[in-house]
């Protein structure tokens, strides 16, 4: 993982406006964000490099197959 990689960080939103309003918060403190519309996307920016994921809690359901996705 590049230091640029390590410095950005992977949001998936309910929404892709919630999604926008976070990766806009990280910009005001200049931190790179990647807004991610479905756990694919989410998966291959992780798969890219990142130095955190934000998932809203929202999609953390107890049908939720995030965990199992990223083993």
């Amino acid at each position: 993982m590049t230091r640029a990689s390590s410095e950005r960080i992977a949001v998936w939103a309910s929404s892709s406006s919630d999604g926008g309003i976070a990766v806009r918060s990280l910009a005001e403190a200049e931190i790179e964000g990647v807004s991610c519309d479905d756990l694919d996307a989410l998966t291959a920016r992780i798969d890219e490099g990142v130095g955190a994921v934000v998932v809203s809690e929202a999609l953390l359901d107890s049908s939720c197959q995030f965990p199992h996705t990223l083993q």
